[in-house]
């Protein structure tokens, strides 16, 4: 029951306080000035304790409010706030002076809330500090925005300083992005002042992408798959290391696979292999070479697979449906020493989301109260709505893609069989770590171990040639 009543009263002119800028009108003008040094004033002070309502069928609507501030925009009206606060900051303010617009204060002395997020993130019963609700046919600009025209007003946006158990942040919806960074920036996010922990986790499976040349494709540029390797350039033309490219342990990692080979390598100086004798063990001379080098017969040949090729292919996919929007960008822009604000009409395309009801595990649909800040509507819906969650809208489309296309070897190759290496190193009895046969049954040849086999040889040779020619010589003085 209210005990003052006052509808469409005689309007007083005011000049409110910190805002003298126009001529004012008011219903109920409070204008004070603080008297008390060392305690609180309040020029206004509203208290109420609920302790009624619960287990009323009509308890949705039994909502108990300490302030109401109601403003109906219609036909012909003005630019309207439901709620305008001022704290003006003069200049002669002591240095040490805090000052609040809005203090929030949730002081909860029940239980713990909010552990667990129920669906949507929000697992009821709430307590919340800010709840931003709204009811209409139509899209707003932003539920909550900082809209300044001088650039450097506020040092900083918006400041988690302390109190916060498990995220600052938190964005349960199914939004087209959950966080749209634009204007020009220094830097995009920093973390240069973070302490510890870990400044960016991503869910297996979910990389980090980037936007092509063109401003037409979204290209993977980093992700870890279900193995937990680290797959670089996934979806990207070529990845260009601009540094050196180190393992983070000597002599542990291999650089390619049986099944996932490098196809060409191409190096400025050739490959630096350790020779160090101190680093050997075993060290032995190598056997008689002729006898290997002539049962290994080199060959020509061309691969049956000669690598592969990413092309781009036209398929179809289900892919996400987007809408066409019409839009209108705000730009300030500075026209001989003064800001200018503009606007710019254009289109541009949305992903499309439908939104579907919830049903719970025995298949029937979930139904929910109205949310605690759409009961103070004008004409309420006193009906119960059914739960829905917001998905993507599908579409079969054809979308470009790469696909890995084989492509047969066209040039002539010389070289050896790995069998036939292995059969003549076999007959000397010896382990030869230049013949590989992997888990797959495939066999490979470590070629710069084939050298020492040719060097070998090539003593031999070069002995048994200066043999021969000692002997010659000898023949020839016996002669003469």
């Amino acid at each position: 029951m209210a005990n003052i009543n006052i509808t469409d009263p005689p309007s007083v002119s005011v000049t409110p306080t910190g805002n003298s800028a126009a001529p004012t009108q008011a219903a109920i003008n409070l204008q004070n000035s603080a008297t008390q040094a060392s305690q609180r004033e309040f020029d206004l002070c509203v208290g109420m304790i609920s302790d009624v309502g619960h287990g009323n069928s009509n308890r949705n609507y039994g909502d108990k409010v300490g302030i109401y501030s109601g403003v109906v925009a219609r036909q012909q009206s003005g630019d309207a706030w439901s709620f305008n606060p001022l704290l003006a900051i003069a200049q002669d303010v002591q240095s040490d002076f805090n000052g609040q617009v809005i203090e929030v204060d949730l002081a909860n002395y029940f239980a713990n809330r909010g552990e667990t997020p129920g669906v949507g993130g929000m697992g009821q019963p709430l307590s919340l500090g800010i709840s931003v609700t709204g009811s209409g046919d139509y899209r707003n600009n932003a539920a909550i925005a900082v809209y300044q025209p001088i650039p450097t007003q506020f040092n900083r946006g918006v400041c988690v300083v302390s109190g916060i158990a498990q995220a600052a942040f938190c964005d349960y919806s199914s939004a087209t992005t959950s966080v749209a960074i634009e204007g020009s920036h220094s830097y995009g996010i920093d973390t240069n002042n973070m302490s510890s922990g870990k400044p960016l986790r991503l869910k297996n499976g979910l990389g980090i992408w980037s936007r092509d040349a063109a401003n037409s494709t979204d290209l993977q540029i980093m992700a870890v798959d279900g193995t937990n390797n680290l797959i670089l350039g996934q979806s990207c033309t070529n990845a260009i290391i601009y540094t050196h490219f180190l393992p983070a342990f000597d002599n542990t990692f291999v650089c390619g696979g049986p099944s996932n080979r490098w196809s060409t390598i191409y190096a400025a100086n050739g490959t630096i292999n350790t020779s160090d004798p101190t680093l050997k063990t075993d060290v032995a001379d190598v056997p008689s070479a002729i006898d290997t080098i002539m049962a290994i017969k080199p060959k020509t040949y061309r691969w049956k697979s000669g690598g592969y090729d990413l092309v781009d292919v036209e398929e179809e996919q289900l892919v996400h449906a987007v809408e066409w929007h019409d839009t209108q960008e705000e730009l300030i822009e500075e026209v001989n020493g003064r800001h200018v604000l503009t606007k710019r009409s254009g289109k541009r395309a949305e992903p499309a989301y439908d939104n579907v009801p919830l049903f719970d595990s025995r298949g029937n649909p979930i139904v929910d109260d109205p949310l605690p800040g759409t009961r103070g509507q004008m004409e309420p819906s006193k009906e119960s709505h059914p739960r829905t969650i917001r998905v993507p809208r599908m579409e079969m489309r054809k979308v470009s893609v790469k696909k890995q296309v084989e492509r047969p070897g066209r040039r002539t190759h010389w070289g050896f069989m790995a069998p036939d290496v292995k059969s003549a190193v076999d007959k000397l009895g010896l382990d030869f770590g230049g013949y590989v046969r992997d888990e797959n049954g495939i066999e490979h040849l470590r070629y710069d171990e084939l050298i020492p086999i040719a060097w070998k040889g090539i003593q031999e040779l070069i002995a048994e040639n200066r043999s021969l020619r000692e002997r010659i010589e000898q023949l020839e003085k016996r002669k003469a």
